[in-house]
């Protein structure tokens, strides 16, 4: 995430920007700049913070899990180890809806209705295809 909200973004719109500095398209340099200003403060308010004050939090809690001495309890080692998983699935975390998803396409009753008519159809070569002399 780093990379693709971070590095890679700041990458393509100062070669943007360049580009329209070169070619005198002052219109076009003042509104990519206003557009990639406000881009930016969305990849950082909603995605780079959030995604490193996880990220703290993880290394945080693996240091204590590392730090923890030989002789430590059962109790408590089996509690920074609950920890860890925790601080671990929270910045693996990746929810993804219905709505963000891409629909599989089964051969249900629709899939095999449009097939069978697509089957029947002489455009589709039904004839060529069912003759005996290939």
């Amino acid at each position: 995430m780093l990379w693709t909200r971070g590095i890679h973004w700041v990458y393509l719109i100062t070669t943007l920007l360049l580009a329209f500095y070169r070619d005198q398209a002052w219109a076009f340099l003042c509104l990519g700049t206003v557009l990639s200003l406000l881009f930016s403060l969305f990849n950082y308010a909603l995605c780079l913070k959030p995604f490193y004050k996880k990220f703290v939090k993880f290394l945080h809690v693996s240091a204590e899990y590392e730090s923890l001495p030989a002789d430590a309890s059962a109790d408590r080692r089996r509690s920074s180890v609950m920890q860890l998983d925790l601080a671990r699935a929270e910045l693996q975390k990746r929810e993804v809806t219905r709505r963000q998803s891409v629909p599989v396409l089964r051969g249900g009753r629709r899939g095999s209705l449009l097939r069978l008519q697509l089957q029947q159809s002489k455009s589709f070569g039904y004839d060529i295809t069912k003759s005996k002399d290939l």
